[in-house]
C-alpha cells in the first residue's frame, strides 16, 4: 500500500495515510467525545491529504522513462 510502481517506499502515500488517520481521529473525537477540533487545523490536514492523493495519482499518469 505504501510502495510505488517500482516497489520503493512512497513518502507521499505514507504522509497522506497519516493525514487521513488524523482527520478520522478528529472526526471521531468530535462525534463521540465532544472534543471540538479547530476548523483551520482540520482544513490544513484535509489539504495535505488532498495534495498527497493528487501527487500519488499524478505519478500513475506521468511519463515513464
Amino acid at each position: 500500500m505504501f510502495q510505488d510502481d517500482k516497489g520503493n517506499a512512497s513518502s507521499k502515500r505514507f504522509i497522506t495515510f497519516c493525514g487521513f488517520i488524523l482527520i478520522l481521529i478528529g472526526f471521531l473525537s468530535n462525534l463521540y467525545f465532544d472534543y471540538e477540533v479547530d476548523q483551520f487545523i482540520y482544513e490544513c490536514i484535509m489539504y495535505i491529504v488532498l495534495i498527497g492523493l493528487g501527487a500519488a495519482t499524478a505519478d500513475k499518469f506521468s511519463k515513464k522513462s
